[in-house]
């Protein structure tokens, strides 16, 4: 089965090399970026209101490997992929909690940014507690 997905918009951070970003977003809660979605998709942020967290999926469209094993960043034991938050996975899919400051027209401004200027946003939900 092969699926194919379209980003809805793009991340505009001032994060431009992999060095730069914070581990988690948790770790940034002060560093600030946007998410320009496509004018096709605008209708979809009626709802979305400031103060409010939201899941941001998006792609690590700069990973090109994907092993199983994997040494975590804080740990010197291999363990496997689907138990860390690393960005080499085998679909490149990434998801990270912020905090929406500001929505204008197409553009989502939010804090606690963990992602590269250029990154492919795939879709948004509402974190529910």
């Amino acid at each position: 089965m092969e699926i194919t997905v379209r980003p809805i918009g793009l991340i505009e951070s001032e994060f431009k090399n992999t060095a730069e970003i914070p581990r988690q977003s948790i770790y940034a809660p002060e560093k600030q970026a946007r998410l320009k979605l496509l004018d096709d998709y605008k209708d979809g942020l009626q709802g979305l209101t400031c103060g409010s967290k939201i899941l941001i999926i998006f792609y690590f469209h700069q990973s090109t490997e994907a092993p199983l094993l994997q040494k975590p960043c804080q740990s010197d034991k291999i363990t496997g992929v689907f138990s860390i938050r690393s960005p080499h996975r085998p679909n490149h899919i990434g998801i990270s909690e912020v905090k929406i400051t500001k929505i204008e027209n197409n553009t989502i401004y939010f804090t606690g940014v963990d992602m590269l200027d250029g990154t492919p946003v795939l879709d948004i939900k509402p974190v529910i507690s």
